[in-house]
């Protein structure tokens, strides 16, 4: 069976919000303590604190997925805010990675990788590996970025390993940081 891997159309855009909700429902079965990446200070809260605060990024987990509508109307908006791969076998979409390029003042134009997710069953199958070196490589080559970076929840092993195995390198120094803005914004 062979894995077709093409930039995704607008049409697509309701086969990646489909595995977008299955990547938020795998993330939010990961064990609540491992999804909180706090400051060190999270260990000492008191107990009562540190599960409200576990209460309260869980029930966030459901809003960080967009409607299919959203998904598509922002694919479609000029400028688009991201570019999609998706991996395909079959006739169905079994993988898709969300990138845009950004810009490092240390390094210079950066590929960065928003999300990556291959469905269960299609996991080893060599499509998140065609999603990044046959393609998004050559996005960045064609980009002139000199850097392609990400993030993962440190409870993903999977996730982790993969990326170990690329090579990349983890980042001990850096946290990420979500700040919500405002709907009026």
């Amino acid at each position: 069976m062979t894995i077709e891997v093409r930039p995704a159309a607008a049409e697509d855009m309701d086969d990646v919000h489909a595995l977008l909700q299955l990547f938020a429902k795998e993330e939010r079965e990961l064990p609540p303590r491992e999804q909180v990446q706090c400051h060190a200070e999270f260990d000492r809260l008191p107990v009562w604190r540190q599960r409200a605060a576990i209460e309260e990024l869980c029930q966030g987990a459901e809003e960080n997925i967009l409607s299919a509508d959203k998904l598509s109307a922002d694919f479609q908006s000029t400028p688009r805010p991201f570019e999609c791969l998706i991996a395909r076998r079959e006739e169905r979409t079994i993988a898709f990675v969300i990138y845009y390029c950004g810009y490092n003042p240390g390094v210079g134009r950066v590929l960065r990788v928003e999300s990556i997710f291959v469905e269960q069953q299609s996991r080893r199958s060599g499509a998140a590996l065609r999603l990044f070196f046959d393609e998004l490589a050559e996005v960045a080559a064609r980009n002139g970025s000199q850097l392609m970076e990400g993030s993962v929840i440190k409870a993903n092993v999977d996730g982790l390993l993969f990326y170990g195995r690329l090579g990349a390198l983890l980042q001990s120094d850096l946290l990420t940081f979500r700040l919500r803005l405002s709907r009026a914004i």
